[in-house]
């Protein structure tokens, strides 16, 4: 029996993510993250090399108890080991809804954002 224990937040960019070119009268657009799903998951990452430390972006596979998991491509998730430690910043690459569950592949790339918006 697996244990989920590791917790996962996904947010979804929304407002103005496609207007490139704000009104004279809009100093920024007006982008937000909306939270889409919370809750306790199951997190590996799939290294097939000893240089993990050094690569530029670390795969990650998340599995999550739940089918109804509305995670699109693109989508930002905040996961976190055994509900302690520091959140790592994760982009979701591929999500797959199955009968019992959802898998989603991410990845976390060493870019120095780790800021939530």
């Amino acid at each position: 029996m697996k244990r989920f224990c590791d917790h996962i937040r996904i947010y979804r960019k929304k407002g103005d993510v496609y207007n490139p070119f704000p009104d004279e009268n809009q100093e920024q657009p007006d982008i937000y993250n909306e939270l889409i799903w919370e809750g306790e998951c199951k997190g590996e990452t799939s290294s097939q090399n000893s240089s993990l430390s050094v690569a530029e972006e670390t795969p990650f596979v998340i599995y999550i108890n739940e089918n109804d998991v509305q995670a699109d491509n693109t989508d930002v998730a905040y996961y976190q080991t055994n509900c302690e430690g520091d959140e790592i910043k994760l982009t979701i690459v591929e999500v797959k809804r199955y009968e019992h569950n959802t898998i989603i592949k991410a990845i976390h790339l060493k870019d120095g954002d780790n800021s939530e918006q």
